[in-house]
C-alpha cells in the first residue's frame, strides 16, 4: 500500500484522497476516498455517491502508524465514517486487536439512528465523539441544508451519554436570516444536552458557496475580502451586517465576554500549556 504524508492542505481538489498523518498526539484519517458535502449543484465538493475505503486497507494504514509512530489515541476525523453500520461493525472487529482508545467525528442523525454501532465502538475503545449540531432551530437547520432535525441533535448526545461516551459539540451562530429567538434555541440546546466540550462559531461566509452568494444578494457582507472576515472563531470581527454580535456573546458568556477574549489570548500562549491542561480537566466538573 502506498500512503501520502502531508503537513497541511490549502485546497482540496476533486478525487483527492487525504492521509493526514501529522496530527499529534493522535493521527487523523479519512476513511473515504472523497469528501461528501451537501453543496449546491456545480460547486467543487459535490460527489453524490461515495465509496468507502475497504476495512483491510484502512486497517493497514492504522497498523502502519501504530508500529512506526506508536500513537496513543486514534482520531477518525471523518463524519461519514459511521454512514454504513455494517462497515463500522467490521472495522470494530479488526480494530479490537489494536488496543488503543480512539475518537470519531460523526453526524447527529447517524448517531441517533444507529446507537448499536456506537455501543460496539465503545466496546473496542471509543472515548470521544465529535458532532456538528450547528443549530437548535429547525428552520435554521433547513436553511443551511444540514439534513438533520432538532430531535436528532438532542437524541444523539443522549445516546452517547447513556453509553458513557464524552461528547464534543460544534454549533454555529449569526447566520443570515437567523433571529434572536432562534439563536436562543441553539443556546438552550447546548445547555440542556450538556456536552463535555462545546465549540462555538460565528457563521463566516466562504467565497464560492451559494450561501456567500445569498449574503451578497441580500447586501449582508461586511466585506468582499475573506481575509477581513477572518475565521469561524468567536471574535469581535463582524461577518455580516445586521447581526448583533455583542448581544450573542453576552448571551453566551455574560457581560464580561471581552475580558474572556483577553484571558483566552493569554491562555493560548505556548508557555501556558500546563495551565490549559489543568483547566480542561477541572472546568467541566465545575460547570456541570
Amino acid at each position: 500500500m502506498k500512503f501520502v504524508k502531508i503537513k497541511s492542505i490549502k485546497r482540496l481538489h476533486k478525487k483527492t484522497t487525504v492521509y493526514n498523518l501529522e496530527c499529534s498526539p493522535h493521527d487523523s484519517y479519512f476513511a473515504n476516498n472523497i469528501l461528501v458535502h451537501n453543496c449546491k449543484p456545480g460547486e467543487d465538493l459535490v460527489f453524490g455517491k461515495f465509496r468507502m475505503r475497504s476495512v483491510e486497507h484502512l486497517m493497514g494504514e492504522i497498523q502502519l502508524m501504530r508500529d512506526r509512530y506508536h500513537f496513543n489515541v486514534l482520531l477518525v476525523d471523518d463524519d461519514l465514517f459511521t454512514a454504513k453500520p455494517d462497515y463500522v461493525m467490521e472495522w470494530c472487529d479488526a480494530y479490537a486487536k489494536i488496543g488503543k482508545p480512539f475518537a470519531i467525528q460523526t453526524r447527529a442523525d447517524l448517531c441517533y439512528k444507529h446507537p448499536e454501532i456506537f455501543k460496539r465502538m465503545k466496546e473496542v475503545g471509543l472515548k470521544w465523539v465529535r458532532m456538528g449540531l450547528e443549530s437548535g432551530n429547525q428552520r435554521v437547520l433547513n436553511y443551511m441544508r444540514k439534513g438533520t432535525t432538532v430531535e436528532q441533535n438532542y437524541g444523539a448526545v443522549e445516546v452517547c451519554h447513556k453509553l458513557g461516551l464524552q461528547v464534543i459539540v460544534n454549533y454555529m451562530l449569526g447566520l443570515p436570516t437567523e433571529t434572536k429567538e432562534e439563536i436562543l434555541d441553539t443556546l438552550r440546546m447546548i445547555n440542556v444536552t450538556r456536552p463535555e466540550q462545546r465549540s462555538a462559531a460565528f457563521y463566516t461566509p466562504i467565497p464560492g458557496t451559494d450561501m456567500w452568494e445569498d449574503c451578497k444578494r441580500r447586501g449582508l457582507l461586511v466585506s468582499d475580502d475573506p481575509t477581513i472576515l477572518g475565521t469561524r472563531s468567536i471574535t469581535d470581527q463582524p461577518r455580516l451586517k445586521g447581526i448583533d454580535y455583542a448581544w450573542i456573546q453576552t448571551q453566551m458568556y455574560g457581560r464580561l465576554y471581552r475580558q474572556r477574549h483577553g484571558a483566552r489570548k493569554i491562555l493560548n500562549r505556548q508557555e501556558m500549556e500546563p495551565v490549559r491542561r489543568v483547566l480542561n480537566r477541572v472546568l467541566p466538573r465545575i460547570v456541570h
